[in-house]
């Protein structure tokens, strides 16, 4: 994780990872991808864009048991920590 730059509302991070020979980028970015959301839901912290102007009335946390409430599957190829 390196810290790129400190933009006018949020810091800019880039995260350099090694992908296993057998992984395209693409899988690569949707599991990371999803890793990322799937922590920051567990944690409570809400990702936010830079553009963010007003917070939902509703929850914007997703319960882990909702995780894949239909139409959703779980990707059997995706591991959970």
């Amino acid at each position: 994780m390196r810290q790129l730059g400190l933009m006018d509302w949020y810091v800019a991070y880039e995260l350099q990872v090694l992908l296993l020979a057998e992984t395209s980028l693409a899988d690569g970015r949707t599991a990371l991808h999803s890793n990322i959301q799937d922590v920051f839901n567990e944690f409570g912290v809400q990702i936010m864009s830079p553009n963010f102007v007003m917070q939902p009335k509703g929850a914007v946390m997703v319960a882990k048991e909702d995780w894949y409430a239909a139409p959703a599957a779980k990707d059997p190829q995706i591991t959970e920590r």
